[in-house]
């Protein structure tokens, strides 16, 4: 694809601060806290700030940044 100017790259966030995530119950949410490096959930901003990123550098290609505080390191 990239021969045809066509880059493909991906973001995989972990738990992110939305509606979804307030809705938690608390035994639910202190157990996502608790799993998480970072000991917090993500950002929206963060979220796009990487998004902003892969769109505009023109050399990112086959790209994939896991947003998630660190869960997927464990």
């Amino acid at each position: 694809m990239g021969s045809a100017g066509i880059r493909v790259n991906a973001l995989v966030p972990g738990y992110i601060e939305t509606d979804m995530t307030r809705a938690m119950s608390d035994p639910a949410r202190s157990e996502a806290l608790n799993s998480i490096p970072l000991s917090r959930f993500g950002d929206v901003a963060e979220i796009a700030d990487a998004t902003v990123f892969l769109a505009t550098n023109k050399y990112a290609n086959n790209c994939v940044l896991n947003l998630d505080g660190g869960l997927s390191a464990e």
